[in-house]
């Protein structure tokens, strides 16, 4: 690999921005040239140019216009690589655009089931967890006793959500929901289908055949992580800890 071009886009707290510029770092220090599209500073005529140039590789996370399935078919040319650093559900159509030339790495062993329960077979799948950025070797006295980022959800949106469904699938709901919060080894996504199998009902999920029961399992695991991150940060305030949070709508 000898050149490739970065995708930057938006995220919150601009963590992936940053994450990319580490990465053009890391690509020049084994000798790769790198070259950054910024998206949100670009018009289309130079990303649909950019996109279309000779590298070996295009490659951002999370897919920036994977989800444009004409994009990828008819402009990138090269390979796309997505890094993929949230949960598969929430980018089950950019995911399913990849072509048989793309790349898709994922960050929990999870997620390779996922990936078959939902019904996509992406060809080069590989296992990627998130990596840190280089620190400074230097000594230097700790400011933050303890970090917290990432964005608080209301978890009373899910609820309602939930409660807005018909008494069998909200029994569903709620068995999963108090099976993953009594003990954290549970995953949501094999308790939701083992709910249903137990009621003798063979459940898919498949973004194109059962869009709805995807969107409950999602609600599901939303909840679920909100609940336990509120837990997790609640307990170490409760310990006594100094805890920074950074994220949206806390």
């Amino acid at each position: 690999m000898k050149k490739v071009l970065l995708l930057k886009g938006s995220s919150n707290y601009n963590v992936l921005r940053y994450w990319i510029d580490s990465l053009a770092k890391g690509f020049e220090k084994i000798g790769v040239e790198t070259i950054i599209l910024d998206t949100i500073y670009s018009s289309n005529e130079q990303i649909i140019t950019s996109l279309q140039m000779d590298v070996d590789a295009v490659i951002s996370f999370n897919g920036i216009f994977t989800d444009q399935q004409e994009v990828l078919n008819q402009v990138v040319k090269a390979p796309y690589i997505l890094l993929l650093i949230d949960h598969p559900i929430d980018h089950l159509g950019r995911i399913q655009n990849l072509r048989d030339i793309d790349i898709l790495t994922l960050m929990d062993r999870h997620d390779v089931n996922n990936l078959e329960t939902f019904g996509l077979n992406v060809k080069n799948t590989y296992l990627l967890p998130h990596a840190a950025i280089e620190l400074s070797i230097e000594p230097c006295d700790k400011k933050i006793d303890i970090l917290v980022s990432g964005s608080y959800s209301d978890m009373s949106n899910y609820k309602g959500y939930i409660n807005g469904q018909s008494p069998a699938i909200r029994a569903i709901c709620e068995e999963v929901i108090e099976n993953c919060l009594a003990d954290t080894n549970k995953y949501y996504i094999e308790e939701f289908i083992e709910a249903f199998k137990k009621r003798d009902i063979m459940i898919e999920l498949r973004l194109n055949e059962t869009p709805e029961f995807v969107k409950m399992v999602h609600e599901i695991g939303r909840y679920v992580y909100s609940v336990n991150r509120l837990k997790v940060i609640m307990a170490l305030a409760d310990a006594g800890f100094n805890v920074e949070i950074y994220g949206n709508n806390w």
